[in-house]
């Protein structure tokens, strides 16, 4: 495949919607996890969230270990410990087994979600990187989806397991789409050894414009989680769905997504104002989260609602992501910020799990619905001003 090329990108691209899916697919399975593992409430929260404790651990030397071991080779070895760690659920023989094997599924969100963009960003340049990143940002909602539809299918029967199967095999197959991606690390040239790396990493995390991103695109991704892992139950408590059902709709609802993501790929790339669209998806995203959790909706405004709080949160993931590299000081600096966005949302998925299912379960929906807007807020606040005043020109044919 082609550096740069429409193949590779979307080539790379499968790997993080492998990886989210990775966390959603659990999700379907809670009650046979409870029955056949004696996962309560807790204990299923948990263990929604522990594979995000390695990346939030370690991937502050992320970036460098990615230097070192290169962006292709990378995936190429998350994709194969992602498939292992789905067939050792298969036989996996009680609930700390599966602890410890969710644990193992974090180093391969470390490795995704740090040699990714880092790839991205080295192969393509000027709207095509707009383009490729803008498209990387909707991993959410089709891994998302992906996740809850191989849960569904078997959820509730007594091949539940076969989920990790299905999961496992596609890992396995878009590990070996990999061995045909580009090696841009082959480029010849000064090779940086790991105490560098990680001391240009450090200083990279010292830069206030990209930390204050990487907060702001944390922000989203909490409340764009804390939804979608609480929304399944209250859909189902509060329209009379089963929890299958419920997770099949957010599934199909998830899609929405992705056209927020697109619509933010077509502002910027027409010059639009940057921070004008995200201050806009705040304000859409708080009006349609009001009327979600609003119980007297009905399931059609309820549908509506998500749709547009979906598309919204889309479009703000890919917004971060897209104006990433305006933000950046060099381009050798795109491996360092994409451990450090590695970083601060593996310590988001990590927290925000076992928080919102709790305060839903004890404080109710008024308390997140509060969290959320303040979060719109805040995250508009910490953008930089690189992020907020970036567009590119249309490109002159």
């Amino acid at each position: 495949m082609k550096a740069g090329g429409w193949p590779s990108i979307v080539a790379v691209y499968l790997f993080p919607v492998l990886a989210v899916a990775s966390l959603s697919k659990m999700i379907p399975l809670a009650g046979d996890l409870q029955t056949g593992l004696g996962a309560g409430p807790h204990a299923f929260a948990l263990l929604l969230s522990l594979m995000a404790l390695p990346p939030a651990v370690f991937a502050a030397v992320g970036g460098a270990v990615v230097d070192r071991i290169g962006r292709r080779r990378t995936l190429i070895l998350s994709a194969a410990l992602g498939a292992a760690a789905d067939g050792l659920y298969l036989i996996a023989p009680s609930l700390m087994a599966f602890q410890a094997i969710r644990l193992g599924e974090g180093l391969v969100m470390m490795g995704v979600f740090t040699a990714g963009p880092a790839l991205l960003m080295a192969s393509t340049a000027g709207p095509r990187r707009v383009s490729a990143m803008t498209l990387w940002a909707t991993y959410s909602p089709v891994g998302f989806s992906l996740g809850l539809v191989l849960g569904a299918a078997f959820a509730g029967s007594e091949h539940w397991r076969w989920a990790f199967l299905a999961h496992g095999a596609l890992f396995a197959a878009v590990g070996l789409i990999a061995l045909g991606l580009p090696d841009v690390d082959a480029v010849p040239g000064p090779r940086r050894g790991l105490r560098e790396g990680i001391g240009q990493l450090f200083a990279a995390y010292r830069r206030a414009p990209l930390v204050r991103l990487a907060l702001a695109f944390g922000l989203v991704i909490c409340i764009s989680l804390g939804v979608s892992v609480t929304l399944p139950a209250w859909l189902a408590g509060t329209y009379r769905l089963s929890l299958a059902g419920a997770s099949n709709l957010l599934a199909a609802a998830n899609f929405s997504m992705l056209l927020g993501a697109l619509a933010t790929n077509g502002w910027l790339r027409r010059g639009g104002r940057a921070g004008l669209l995200f201050a806009g998806l705040g304000a859409a995203g708080s009006l349609a989260a009001l009327v979600l959790f609003a119980p007297g909706a009905g399931v059609a405004a309820a549908m509506a609602a998500l749709c547009v709080w979906l598309a919204a949160t889309g479009a703000a993931t890919a917004f971060a992501l897209a104006v990433l590299p305006a933000v950046l000081a060099t381009p050798a600096e795109g491996a360092a910020a994409a451990g450090l966005f590695s970083q601060v949302s593996s310590v988001v998925t990590l927290v925000t799990p076992p928080i919102w299912l709790a305060v839903m379960a004890g404080a109710g929906a008024g308390v997140l619905l509060a969290a959320i807007v303040a979060a719109w807020a805040l995250a508009f606040v910490l953008l930089p001003r690189e992020a907020a005043r970036f567009s590119i020109a249309p490109r002159v044919q």
